[in-house]
């Protein structure tokens, strides 16, 4: 985990102390009697039960790292970012800021924010860690994870080895303690509760991967955004020698990112992994767009497979009611006749015919108006050799492409000549 972490931190050249200010105003609170340092935006979209949307910063890093983003995503959702203790205008308490306490002083803040799960998470780097800390204590209040180039707290020291001993470098031991005595060097003047957050992270590292005390994650949609344009690092602490091109080691160590990390995503019940080479470590600040579509992706997730999971788990019932909170929720324009029309014909291919038109009907009822609708439902019943429904069914399609002038009437009395010729013949 080190390593890597070192590496990105010696690229990203300490970022608090180059912070730049948001365009919204930040508030201080109380929590737990130490004054936090915040800022909320986009709270009236809880009205339509859209989850919240929880940034976490990197190692060091103030509510200043989510600048580019902060705003964009308060058009779609409620958003919160804030500092950790002893970090940009918080309080720190004194206590070494190890995941639990992080995590647990998380949810103090959103309880006295008044902020109700479900909560996206939002991780850069270090953040990263912590999202997942987060999400394995509390994973009934998580509805997403989007992880932002972050530090791999999978990785063991084998594979920290491994992306040496790619680039031909024979003692890996040494060189990973070449990188160790840099970012030390680097952090020398750091503030007392960052450097207390760098001993975390340090400690972490001497610990094998199931040593973290990382719990299993919730079965949520998962995003992970890496940044693989290269930063040439500052130069090397005097008498500090690596021993390697550092382009090198950055390269072996993406491949490995993407290998490592393809495995987060693959494993969730929605994911995705983007690499832009358009970004490097701080993917938010060089490439906000990517990271804002993101984060909507996550807080709208697919609307298909959430249909299809409440068929499955409680009926037509089920169905309905997570469809009108779907409808209550998600942006107008995601919520559309085909997308209804596209499930019913995959449940239809798959020879699901009844949980088919259920589908159907609910788009019909959605869109009465549309010839379309009746014509799929129909083609439905058809399906399950229910005749008559198919042929009611087709003849009100007739009956509304004819108002319309629609351009597929002749395909729609097509198919109620066929069923009315079967019933002829039965």
């Amino acid at each position: 985990m080190k390593s890597v972490f070192t590496l990105l931190l010696l690229i990203g050249i300490i970022p608090h102390l180059s912070a730049q200010p948001v365009p919204a105003t930040p508030q201080i609170v109380e929590v737990e009697g130490a004054k936090m340092n915040i800022m909320t935006a986009g709270f009236e979209h809880l009205r339509q039960g859209v989850p919240v949307v929880v940034f976490e910063s990197g190692a060091g890093t103030s509510i200043n790292n989510w600048r580019n983003v902060f705003t964009e995503v308060s058009k779609f959702a409620p958003v919160i970012a804030y500092d950790r203790g002893g970090i940009g205008e918080s309080e720190w308490d004194g206590q070494p800021p190890g995941p639990d306490r992080v995590t647990d002083k998380l949810q103090a803040l959103l309880n006295v924010l008044e902020a109700p799960p479900p909560y996206v998470l939002v991780g850069h780097s270090w953040g990263g860690h912590l999202i997942r800390h987060f999400s394995g204590r509390y994973p009934d209040k998580v509805a997403g994870l989007v992880y932002v180039d972050p530090t791999d707290f999978t990785q063991s020291r084998a594979e920290e080895l491994a992306a040496l001993t790619e680039i031909g470098v024979v003692d890996g031991e040494t060189a990973l303690e070449a990188m160790d005595q840099a970012y030390k060097f680097y952090t020398l003047k750091a503030p007392p509760a960052i450097k207390a957050e760098y001993a975390v992270f340090d400690s972490l590292a001497k610990l094998a991967p199931e040593e973290r005390g990382l719990l299993p994650s919730p079965s949520v949609p998962v995003a992970v955004l890496l940044g693989a344009r290269y930063r040439t690092p500052p130069p090397s602490p005097p008498g500090i020698e690596f021993g390697f091109e550092y382009r090198d080691y950055f390269e072996a160590t993406i491949r490995q990112r993407v290998r490592k990390m393809s495995g987060w995503v693959t494993t969730a019940p929605e994911g995705f992994l983007v690499l832009s080479t358009q970004a490097s470590h701080y993917v938010h600040q060089d490439d906000p767009a990517l990271v804002v579509d993101a984060i909507e992706r996550v807080v709208f997730p697919d609307i298909a497979r959430q249909i299809r999971e409440a068929l499955a788990n409680g009926g037509q019932e089920l169905m309905t009611e997570t469809y009108q909170k779907i409808k209550r929720s998600y942006p107008t324009d995601q919520l559309e006749e085909k997308l209804l029309n596209s499930l019913g014909y995959e449940l239809l291919r798959e020879r699901q015919v009844e949980n088919a038109i259920v589908v159907f009907k609910l788009n019909n009822k959605e869109y009465p108006d549309s010839p379309n609708s009746y014509d799929s439902l129909a083609d439905a019943y058809n399906a399950a050799e229910r005749l008559e429904e198919a042929k009611q069914y087709y003849q009100r399609a007739v009956e509304l492409a004819g108002e319309q002038g629609h351009e597929r009437l002749e395909t729609y009395r097509k198919k109620l000549e066929r069923v009315t010729k079967q019933l002829e013949e039965q």
